[in-house]
């Protein structure tokens, strides 16, 4: 009797200090964690009966479209793409025919610059480029309210698009404001 007794409580105490070790790791130590559990269900039999055990897992069903899974079925089906897609790939392009436009102009206006000693050619210029650098201005202005309208419509953060400055477009092309 004694010894089933002892036996009992031997068995209960060590119960104890596995729940007194679990609960003291469920406080401090996560690495590890969720994989110990895991494993504890498994040796108990916790994943013995579930639902389509041993057969393949069908992800052809995107968890996460929620209420949009018909829009996003018949966009893939139709071979078509979301419009924040086609609103930043057409930003992104007017970005880069900006930026290639202030490059451009900004070396012919440079070289021709340098050049040309006749005051009135310098003169002529200064002034288009000039005319060159306001057209810039009001594009920026432009592409910074189709930008805003894309942010405000974008599916997540770190699709946001910043919008440009005027000053750094031009230091981007190492293109002074104004020409002397």
């Amino acid at each position: 009797m004694d010894k089933n007794r002892d036996q009992k409580e031997s068995s209960q105490e060590e119960e104890r200090e596995k729940q007194l070790e679990h609960r003291l790791r469920m406080r401090f130590e996560w690495e590890g964690l969720i994989e110990d559990l895991i494993q504890d269900g498994q040796e108990r039999g916790l994943f013995d009966n579930l639902k389509g055990k041993g057969k393949p897992l069908a992800l052809s069903k995107n968890i996460y479209e929620g209420d949009q899974s018909l829009a996003n079925t018949f966009l893939k089906d139709n071979n078509l793409r979301p419009t924040w897609i086609s609103s930043r790939d057409t930003i992104l392009s007017q970005i880069e025919a900006l930026r290639s436009n202030i490059a451009q102009t900004w070396q012919r206006h440079e070289r021709a610059f340098d050049v040309t000693q006749d005051e009135t050619r310098r003169g002529a210029l200064m002034i288009s480029w000039d005319d060159a650098c306001q057209r810039w201005e009001h594009q920026i202005l432009k592409l910074n309210k189709q930008i805003g309208d894309f942010n405000l419509r974008r599916p997540s953060d770190n699709l946001e698009i910043f919008k440009l400055r005027f000053e750094e477009e031009l230091k981007r092309a190492n293109a002074p404001r104004w020409l002397r």
